[in-house]
């Protein structure tokens, strides 16, 4: 068992009128979860598990998404905006995740190729 920790840039929404992060997250998420698959990674089901995902992540607009998966089954829900003490959110998000066979530097590559 491993454990990384991928950064996470802050993610556009539709809503800012330019490419969607959050959907672009969803859909590495489904392919890293569902499928077992790296984008863009030579690395193939085989190679490695997913036992569990969390993260927090921020968005452009200030608002914070939490991100909490098991195996195959992960959700992304809105947290509100910044902390409740009224603080700055974090400049950047974390997923970090939890399994077999993880390759930090080929999970980095592959997030932010997805995320581009």
């Amino acid at each position: 068992m491993s454990t990384i920790s991928l950064a996470v840039p802050p993610l556009r929404t539709a809503d800012d009128g330019n490419d969607d992060g959050v959907t672009k997250l969803d859909a590495w998420l489904r392919a890293v979860c569902w499928d077992a698959a790296l984008p863009g990674s030579a690395a193939s089901s085989s190679s490695f598990e997913v036992h569990r995902i969390k993260g927090r992540l921020v968005l452009a607009d200030g608002r914070i998404m939490h991100l909490q998966g098991v195996r195959e089954i992960f959700e992304l829900t809105e947290a509100g905006v910044g902390n409740d003490d009224g603080a700055q959110p974090p400049a950047e998000g974390k997923i970090v995740v939890i399994g077999r066979g993880l390759q930090a530097d080929a999970w980095r590559t592959s997030l932010t190729a997805a995320l581009a």
